[in-house]
Order: C-alpha cells, then structure tokens, then sequence
C-alpha cells in the first residue's frame, strides 16, 4: 500500500526542523557574541530533512517550499528568538516590555536588520547547496509515478548490459559519451536508456549519454562539498562580526548591594545606572549611582545639608531627613516632587567623600518600592 503524504504535515516538520537547524547559529550568536553567518545554511538542510520525516509530498513544488519554510524559520530565529535569548543573557528575565524597548532602539533595530540580511543571504546559499538533490527527489519521485501508471520496468539484467555497454566503450564523460542514434542502433529501444538518466544512473547532455563511475562521482562529489564548505566557511569569517555587550565600569574604588531585581544599564558616563529586570526601559523606574570627593572634610551632616539645600532651593522639596547607617556613615535624604515624576536623593558622607543614589519614580508608572531600593544601596554603600 502506497504512504499517503501530505503538504501540511510536511509544512509543520520542515518548521520544526528549520528551527532545530537555527539552534547551533543561535548560539554562537548569542553565547559566543558571534554572527557565524555560515551555520545559517543549516537551516534549509533540517527543514528539508523534517519535510521528509513528517511525509512531506514530493513534486515539483518542494523547492519552493523548502525555500519559504528555511526563509520563514531564519526570520522566527533572528527577530523573535534571538533578541529574547539576548534579553535573557543581559537581565535574566525575558519580558515583552522589555522586547518592545530594544526593539525602539534604532541602532539595535538597525544591528539586528543588517544581520537578518546576512542571515538570509547564507540561507538562500544552503537552498541552492540542496536544489539539485531536490530536484533529482522530484525527478525520481515522477518517475516512480509514471513507472506504476505504464506498469513498465526494467530489469537488473538490462539495467546490467545497458552499463556494461557504456564501460566497454570507455563513455565516462560528455567528450566521450555515446551518441542517441548508436545507443538506438545497438538497444532498438531509448526508452530503458532515458529511464537510467531519470534515476540519474545515467547523464544526458545534449544527444550524448554517459555513465559516470560511481567511485569516480563519489570522489568528484566530495571534493566539490569540501571546495564548497571552504569557500563559505571564509565567506562565513569575513562576515562574521564579534561583540562584547559587557558594560565596562572601570575600577571601582567603592561597593554597594543592588537588589537582585535590577541591572545595570546604558552606563554612559561616571557612575552607574540601574533599572528593574522586568521593564529595563526605565519606565517603572531608575537609579543612578555615582561619588565624588571635596579637598576638605565636612564638619558634620548639617554643613553638608545646607550645602546640598541651597542648590535644591528652586525645586519642590517633599521632604528632608538625615541619618547615620550601619556602616557608621552619615546618610542625607530628600524627597523632590515634579509634575511627571518622584524623585528620591540620598546621599552618604564620609570624611569629604560623598556619594549620590538618585532614584527617578514616574508618576504614570509609580514603582511602589524603588525609594526602598534606593535606601538599601545608600545603606550599604561604602568605600574600599
């Protein structure tokens, strides 16, 4: 009984299949900070190979979908997959407010897009490495067809005699192939001749037929796989593309606990800055965290607060407090109000260092913890 084969269960393995190819590519993409845009042919080789476990139907169509399923499968791994296992790597939380924040950063769309195209581009070439087998699948496949509708064959001893005619007369190549009116003169028949080129144990060019050695096809086969995969695999380096997404902080001459719900992020200029795992957009709420030192030391906290309210003087003070924290230093605070947003300044003295925790509440957003957050940093803050 003949297996019943279908588009659409050959449509889902060959997805399956297109993804399961992708992993490798993913993860030096993500894991090894490289774009190893060779490994993205392997795409079209898994989707073709879930195609046939899932019985997709072979015809002449296959081509086409094999292309639209690898195209479809790098485009779910690099715009959905990736930029998730990225959001993971950096923040540990993978969070769709997060997705929409990097994917409103032009220069990580602009990134991601010129990638997407290189990505494409190796996949279109492991289509083409697969075309020729794709077609000789729906050659032979045709064949088999027709064979079973004409109810013809032939058999191992024409098969046999056929070959042996062609290795008698040396016709291994199109220079010394046989032509079509000496094969009807010595067989009467073509048909059995054009029946051997269908299944590609003969090959055809023009009128001429002839049989390549299968050990001589092997060897030509390999070295042509091995040209192949040396040309691509430097294609493959010269587009490749190295990044560290490290933040560098330099030496810290300081430490302070962050709160295992946030990371750090965007570090731009002499301090740091951190925002919530979840909504790294800074929506939900930010702190910024630097130090500096004066040439002298203060008197106490009182001269350091009349000092830090005078520049406070045109904004709308909450409110003020002042305390000593478990590490012995003297920890100012004040509380600012805006029309858009809270905003919470401590600062911790010692000697003539200071240093800031400011946190930046958004009235739309408010994060009910962040001035706690912003109290346990100051409160463990110190200088090495």
């Amino acid at each position: 009984m003949e297996e019943k084969k279908s588009y659409l269960l050959g449509i889902v393995g060959g997805l399956l299949g297109g993804i399961i190819g992708s992993i490798p590519w993913i993860l030096f993409y993500v894991y090894a900070n490289m774009i190893y845009s060779l490994l993205a042919i392997f795409i079209a080789m898994c989707a073709l190979k879930g195609y046939e476990l899932f019985r997709g139907k072979i015809d002449k169509s296959l081509p086409w979908i094999i292309a639209i399923i690898s195209l479809v499968s790098v485009s779910i791994a690099t715009l959905v997959i990736i930029p998730n296992l990225l959001l993971f790597k950096e923040v540990g939380v993978i969070s769709l407010a997060n997705l929409k924040f990097i994917y409103s950063d032009s220069e990580f769309i602009s990134a991601l897009i010129k990638d997407y195209i290189i990505s494409l581009i190796f996949t279109f070439l492991g289509i083409m490495m697969i075309i020729s087998n794709l077609k000789k699948r729906v050659n032979l496949e045709s064949d088999k067809t027709d064979l079973n509708n004409q109810e013809t064959n032939i058999s191992e001893e024409k098969k046999e005699e056929i070959l042996n005619y062609f290795i008698r007369n040396k016709a291994h190549t199109k220079k010394t192939g046989i032509f079509e009116d000496e094969l009807v003169n010595e067989f009467k028949d073509i048909e059995d001749i054009n029946y051997l080129v269908s299944i590609n144990v003969l090959t055809k060019y023009k009128d001429v037929y002839y049989y390549v050695l299968p050990s001589v096809k092997n060897k030509r086969s390999k070295i042509i796989t091995l040209v192949v995969i040396i040309i691509l695999f430097g294609i493959g380096i010269l587009f490749s593309d190295s990044s560290n997404s490290d933040i560098d902080t330099g030496n810290r001459v300081v430490e302070y606990d962050l709160p295992s719900d946030y990371i750090e992020y965007e570090n731009e200029y002499d301090g740091w800055y951190y925002v919530p795992k979840t909504d790294i957009s800074g929506n939900f709420g930010g702190i910024d965290v630097s130090f500096d030192e004066v040439d002298y030391s203060f008197s106490g906290i009182e001269e350091f607060m009349s000092i830090v309210s005078e520049s406070f003087k045109d904004y709308s003070i909450t409110s003020t407090s002042n305390y000593v924290n478990d590490l012995g230093n003297a920890v100012a605070v004040y509380k600012l109000d805006f029309p858009d947003y809270e905003e919470y300044i401590y600062y911790v003295i010692k000697d003539n260092k200071y240093a800031i925790i400011d946190g930046i509440n958004n009235k739309e957003n408010l994060n009910n913890s962040l001035e706690s957050t912003v109290k346990s940093i100051a409160d463990s803050f110190d200088w090495k």
